[in-house]
């Protein structure tokens, strides 16, 4: 009598208020667990695009870097045969910064110099750095850009005459100035939406 109660007790089922109850507990433990899941997961967004963000401005300060510290004085004619400066920066025409520079490797060994002309504006919020396959401009000479960062309140360049005096557009006094030279060396700040603001000076070595 006691076996076959025991074995009845065994194998009867749930009541409704056990189910009940066992649902709520599994309903709450995976709303904690999803809860925690979405947590993670924003995180691992968030990092990553903070990691995406970092990359793109030591990027674009790499590419400063190489082009300012391998300027060389080396004037240019753009499309309507005027003389343009080795250096050139007038922000007020959204030329942020242009140069002539040295070191454009040729992998291909191609029949063209190995001096560039690299410029960098703002176009739609974004900095672009651009360059020409070729020194003296043509007429409908192409250039070639390419977004380097974007989401930046502001971005500007100083640049250093031989005097230790700082100067905000070069050559100090227009693109006709009688003086033109290089400037000893470039400062570029950028106030960033993420990371604040950023300085970096750079030196230019051909100087």
């Amino acid at each position: 009598m006691i076996y076959d109660n025991l074995n009845n007790y065994y194998l009867r089922g749930f009541t409704l208020l056990e189910l009940l109850v066992a649902i709520s507990i599994f309903s709450i433990l995976a709303s904690i667990a999803y809860g925690g899941l979405i947590v993670v997961l924003n995180n691992n967004d968030h990092h990553e695009r903070v990691s995406n963000r970092l990359s793109e401005i030591q990027s674009t300060f790499v590419f400063l870097q190489r082009d300012i510290e391998q300027a060389v004085y080396r004037s240019i004619r753009e499309e309507t045969s005027q003389k343009l400066p080795a250096l050139y920066s007038a922000p007020k025409e959204n030329v942020l910064l242009e140069l002539t520079r040295t070191g454009w490797q040729n992998p291909l060994e191609q029949k063209r110099s190995e001096l560039q002309r690299v410029s960098y504006h703002v176009k739609e919020g974004k900095l672009y750095r651009g360059y020409w396959t070729s020194l003296d401009r043509k007429y409908n000479a192409k250039k070639h850009d390419a977004a380097m960062f974007s989401n930046f309140k502001t971005i500007h360049f100083r640049f250093l005459d031989d005097k230790n005096k700082w100067h905000l557009t070069w050559p100090p006094y227009g693109k006709d100035d009688p003086n033109d030279q290089l400037p000893v060396a470039i400062e570029t700040t950028i106030d960033s939406n993420d990371f604040g603001s950023i300085t970096r000076l750079f030196s230019l070595k051909n100087v």
